[in-house]
């Protein structure tokens, strides 16, 4: 996935000298609540730089990212169906009618 290459891409070259430098990269990019010991253990678990944050919370992160590496029109049109499905998501929860189930 897209998203996933970028992100360990990124990670890769930031080359933080400890996990804490790290982590608050990820927090200052707002893309992870982990704590440093969920963190460490991720890291422990083998989990790559892209399975430790969500990286979708910052899309102008990743639009940058996706600009350095020459993909921004395939990230633009994968940007674009997240939107519209998170939408259509949008759209059916205000749908659904709740209805009490009489006692009975």
């Amino acid at each position: 996935m897209i998203v996933d290459e970028l992100v360990d891409r990124y990670f890769e070259d930031f080359a933080a000298k400890t996990m804490t430098a790290e982590l608050r990269e990820m927090q200052r990019l707002g893309i992870s609540t982990m704590n440093i010991a969920q963190f460490r253990k991720a890291v422990h678990e083998g989990r790559p730089p892209s399975e430790r944050p969500y990286a979708l919370k910052n899309p102008d992160w990743l639009f940058g990212l996706a600009r350095e590496a020459e993909k921004e029109a395939v990230f633009v049109q994968l940007r674009d169906k997240y939107n519209d499905a998170r939408a259509r998501t949008a759209d059916t929860a205000e749908a659904v009618i709740w209805r009490r189930i009489p006692n009975g």
